[in-house]
Order: C-alpha cells, then structure tokens, then sequence
C-alpha cells in the first residue's frame, strides 16, 4: 500500500510516498521530486491555490498506487495561534483534501499527537521509522513521511 504524506507551507509543499508492504515502510520518492516550491510570479493567492492543485493532481498521476493521503496540518497553540502564515498553509491543506476527494483517495488530517512524535523529535522519527531524503532534508520533510507512515494504520 502506497500512502502519500503532505506538508503544507507558505512558499513550498513537501511530500513523501511511502509503500508500507505490512511490516516494512519505504520511502518510494526518496531519490525524486519532494518538493513543489511555488514559482515566484504567482503573487496572486487564488492563483497559487490552482497551481497548488494541479500540481498535486500531477503527483496522484505519478504515483497511482497511492491508496491514502495524509496531511500533517499546523500546530495552533495558545501561544503562537492563527498567523498568515498558518492560515495560507491551511488553504493548501483544503486543496490537497479536495484534490484526494476528487480522486477517491481516503484523507486524514493530523497533527503531531497523531503522529507519536513531536516538532523537535520530527527528523529523528522519520529516519528511524523510514528514512530520509538525501536533498533538501527538514523539517517539513519529516513532517510529510511521518504523515504518510501513519496512514499504514
């Protein structure tokens, strides 16, 4: 079962395909495409939303086995609450539910509770679980495989 984890942020999407054979968890686009970064003439925010989806469209074509998505969603604390920021990565997390809707593709919404591990733990976690990307390895990539690893549940 191939399942794709989504992380969402203002300037770029990371994305992880991991296949969860029923013990073991691979990360299928380890050595490929990761990274969708917004082009920097899209200033409009609409217009950013329909390049946002046609781009995750091109990567359900790219990966058909994908029986899942799963996005790791912001944090909202007490103390750093909703920002502009957060709220764009919010509407990218709408489209990449409407773009799995439209695809027959179950999605699930998480955050890192959801994903047994935590911000400062996130790197740590998903290399252990399933590894890393050899380019452009943060953060937001680890949030992405480990949205995807827990999809095998």
């Amino acid at each position: 079962m191939q399942i794709l984890g989504i992380r969402n942020a203002p300037k770029e999407i990371r994305y992880a395909v991991v296949d969860w054979d029923g013990t073991n968890a691979t990360l299928v686009n380890a050595n490929d495409e990761t990274k969708l970064k917004f082009p920097p003439a899209i200033i409009d925010p609409a217009e950013k939303l329909c390049w946002a989806k046609s781009e995750l469209e091109r990567v359900l074509r790219n990966y058909p086995d994908v029986s899942k998505v799963v996005i790791k969603s912001n944090e909202y604390t007490n103390r750093g609450g909703e920002t502009g920021k957060s709220r764009q990565a919010a509407y990218l997390d709408a489209v990449a539910q409407v773009v799995a809707a439209e695809n027959q593709k179950p999605v699930e919404v998480k955050i890192y509770a959801s994903l047994a591990s935590r911000k400062a733990q996130a790197k740590e976690h998903a290399e252990a679980r399933v590894g890393a990307t050899p380019v452009y390895w943060n953060d937001h990539m680890a949030d992405a495989i480990l949205a995807a690893y827990s999809g095998r549940e």
